[in-house]
């Protein structure tokens, strides 16, 4: 009797790769470009939205009126008001039919009673009944304000709190910034504005 050979098994830990797992493994090779291609174009889309925010907030930043007052150093106390505010436009933008008014919050002249005001409380009245209103305050100007074109009282002034209300029209919409100031004492006991927060608790 002839004998027969016997095939050798695999090892039982491996497994020979069938003809479907090596159909599936090319299928898999052939999507792989549109893969590539959906990855590319989120990528893509996701730069262009990142881009569009960045503009947005430039552009923001850009036209964004960018606004400071400037108060006077040394005051007088029996002149206070005389010291002009500088009112400077540090933006890119012009800013036209600039105006401003003022809110006092409290005033305290020497011989006469406190005056109590509201942060809602908006003084026009001028030296000659007038408002005065700057018709363009250009990129990068300064402008002198007084308030004593607006507050006339007996100094000398022992206190004073103000709000300085600042309207002004950017590409024909109207604005309005709100800068507070109240008068104190340096160390050498001179008496100049302090620059305040909207916001603090007024305590009169």
């Amino acid at each position: 009797m002839k004998k027969t050979k016997k095939t050798k098994k695999p090892p039982p830990n491996q497994k020979q790769p069938s003809q479907s797992r090596l159909k599936s493994l090319w299928q898999n090779l052939l999507k792989f470009p549109q893969l590539l291609c959906k990855s590319l174009k989120l990528a893509w889309k996701m730069i262009g939205f990142v881009a569009v925010v960045i503009g947005l907030l430039a552009s923001f930043y850009t036209f964004y009126p960018h606004l400071n007052v400037e108060p006077g150093l040394i005051l007088d106390p029996y002149n206070p008001f005389e010291n002009p505010f500088k009112i400077h436009n540090s933006g890119l933008i012009d800013l036209k039919n600039l105006y401003y008014t003022i809110t006092p919050l409290y005033i305290k002249p020497e011989y006469m009673p406190a005056i109590i005001g509201k942060k809602e409380t908006r003084i026009l009245r001028t030296h000659d009944d007038k408002i005065k209103i700057i018709e363009s305050l250009k990129s990068g100007e300064k402008t002198n304000v007084y308030i004593n074109e607006i507050i006339k009282l007996s100094p000398p002034l022992t206190d004073a709190d103000i709000i300085m209300n600042i309207n002004f029209t950017i590409f024909f919409i109207p604005k309005e910034k709100r800068f507070r100031f109240k008068i104190t004492k340096n160390i050498n006991s001179e008496t100049h504005w302090e620059e305040k927060s909207i916001s603090e608790e007024i305590s009169y």
